[in-house]
């Protein structure tokens, strides 16, 4: 006789049998640690170490459990950028080849985490349950230090407003003085990753301590100041709710909300107002009518690339300028404005010609202007305007199409499991919204431990999925053999 399976997520084996599979297998073991060892590196101050980490995770994970597609698949990746490459020397006269080798490694981690496979043999329940208490430490031990580096910025400044919310980079700059680059809005992007990875422990699971673990973090979020980010978490749940419940009935929809998301709501909307009461200058600053001028490098950006480069070359509101060529990170990179040398006025030798001409001027702009400073709400640069001035509208149709896409594969394979559905809907748009403030896409440093994480809640919830599926299907198999067997 079939054993009965429980569908309740978390339990994906027969019940006779969980005791036994609680023990990983080994491809289980080697993920588990290959993933332990890929977020210590991308949360530890090395920049280099955090660009690794995700061609570390593709290596490790492709000869250790072995997964030998998903070598291939990113060998793929990397032919079909090589071709890429070939064509936009073709179109464009003053194509960077060297920008374009750039662009693929700051690139690499995204496409590395799209094709990253499912694999059968891998326990991911059990996985899960074990990292989420290794992502409950690292929440705990980077809001704590997050905390104390925004008190030493309190007794050095005698404020919590403006630029002390730049003290608070965690693990990313242990340091308690500011290292002024992306450490603060790293910080604050892995933390509001593990907020929306841990939602479920501290809505579902009633746990003291883990209430005030996620109040500490919520905290160190806020006192970050990286306003715009939290802005994104805030609206992203609102639309995640909204998304994963609109199918439901109204009553049902009030009650589980009322049961399951009401108390971190009102956790963080209380957190939220204390802490930003402290700072009011920062959200004045960052609401102020300014960004909404002609004259801030963000809006003159986007007047260039929608009326001046149009005229310039004939391809570009299709195909962009190409990879690397304009206002990517890996566009900043070579235009020499980006690391160590961002008061320097002069462009490297792998500028290209756009750049120098639209991007440089609008750069030195937002750094020379006090008005603007470090504000990446005002910068002439963020990952969407970099889809769309390096591939065009073609490149903001895949986005968009990719995140689609995702969307759809999430809802047909987590439809049975609604706060699962949540978290990764959220963590999804959130991702996607980040494009909007800076060049995030290609932080894989800040983001990388958090998104592998959510695909394997993914991978989970397929694979309960699938099981639940032969579980149904095996009862009406052995009816139909019984039926058609000459022995009656």
């Amino acid at each position: 006789m079939v054993d009965q399976l429980d569908l309740r997520l978390g339990y994906v084996v027969r019940k006779d049998d969980l005791a036994t599979v609680m023990a990983m297998n080994r491809n289980t073991r080697m993920l588990y640690w290959i993933y332990i060892a890929v977020a210590v590196l991308s949360w530890s101050p090395s920049n280099a170490l955090g660009y690794l980490a995700p061609f570390l995770f593709l290596l490790a994970t492709s000869f250790l459990i072995p997964q030998w597609n998903f070598l291939a698949l990113f060998i793929f990746l990397t032919i079909a950028w090589i071709f890429q490459t070939v064509f936009y020397t073709m179109i464009n006269p003053n194509f960077q080849i060297i920008n374009s080798f750039i662009s693929f490694a700051t690139w690499s981690g995204l496409m590395i985490l799209i094709i990253f496979p499912y694999k059968k043999s891998i326990q991911y329940t059990i996985i899960r349950k074990k990292l989420f208490i290794f992502a409950w430490m690292i929440l705990f031990i980077e809001s704590i230090l997050g905390i104390i580096q925004l008190l030493y910025g309190f007794i050095q400044v005698g404020s919590t407003d403006l630029s002390v919310g730049d003290f608070v980079e965690g693990t990313f700059h242990p340091d308690l003085s500011p290292e002024l680059s992306f450490s603060n809005p790293m910080f604050s992007i892995g933390i509001s990753l593990l907020l929306i990875l841990l939602w479920k422990d501290v809505t579902e699971r009633r746990n003291l301590l883990k209430y005030i673990i996620y109040l500490v973090g919520l905290s160190s979020l806020v006192l970050a100041s990286t306003i715009h980010i939290i802005a994104i978490f805030v609206v992203t749940l609102i639309i995640s709710w909204f998304i994963t419940t609109v199918k439901i009935k109204p009553q049902k929809m009030i009650i589980r909300f009322g049961k399951n998301v009401t108390i971190v709501i009102v956790i963080f909307a209380v957190a939220t107002s204390l802490l930003l009461s402290a700072q009011p200058r920062n959200t004045q600053y960052l609401l102020s009518a300014r960004y909404l001028s002609k004259n801030t490098p963000r809006t003159g950006i986007m007047e260039v690339i929608i009326r001046e480069l149009p005229k310039e070359y004939s391809f570009f509101s299709l195909f962009g300028l190409g990879p690397g060529q304009f206002a990517s990170r890996a566009g900043l990179i070579s235009t020499g404005l980006y690391f160590g040398g961002q008061w320097k006025s002069k462009p490297s030798e792998i500028t290209s010609q756009a750049q120098k001409k639209y991007l440089l001027p609008l750069k030195i702009k937002q750094i020379e202007n006090p008005a603007f400073g470090r504000s990446s709400t005002a910068a002439p640069h963020s990952s969407w305007i970099a889809v769309f001035s390096e591939w065009g509208y073609l490149g903001v149709i895949v986005a968009i199409l990719l995140l689609l896409i995702i969307l759809n594969k999430v809802n047909r394979a987590v439809h049975s499991f609604p706060t699962e559905k949540l978290i990764l809907t959220w963590g999804i748009l959130f991702f996607f919204f980040l494009g909007l403030g800076e060049v995030y896409w290609e932080v894989p440093q800040a983001w990388f431990p958090g998104l592998v994480l959510l695909k394997l809640i993914y991978f989970e919830c397929k694979q309960s999925t699938l099981a639940s599926k032969n579980e149904l299907s095996q009862p009406a198999a052995i009816e139909h053999n019984t039926t058609l067997s000459p022995d009656g």
